[in-house]
């Protein structure tokens, strides 16, 4: 897992990875030796978690709402990022 991790992520264009399982499965066991690399290697990591909890498990890990910049509003369905398109953040998002 590690070395596919790396090679998909070190291709030419940005690729968001997801990473999902069960509590106790080894996410965290693999994720750590591939944020070092990539951060050894001066690449940007954003490390996004459902929840602050799970992102303090991460080394500059947030939570979704806050990387993306989705409001927490349980009663609007219809929310949408602060992040403006032009902004610093949009551009790292990119």
């Amino acid at each position: 897992i590690f070395d596919r991790l790396l090679e998909v992520i070190g291709m030419p264009v940005p690729h968001p990875v997801h990473v999902d399982g069960r509590a106790g499965w080894g996410k965290t066991y693999v994720l750590y030796p591939v944020i070092g690399a990539l951060r050894k290697a001066n690449r940007i990591v954003l490390i996004s978690a459902s929840s602050a909890h799970a992102a303090k498990n991460y080394p500059g890990g947030r939570a979704v709402h806050y990387n993306y910049g989705v409001p927490v509003d349980e009663i609007n369905p219809f929310l949408e990022s602060m992040i403006r398109p032009n902004s610093a953040w949009a551009a790292l998002l990119q």
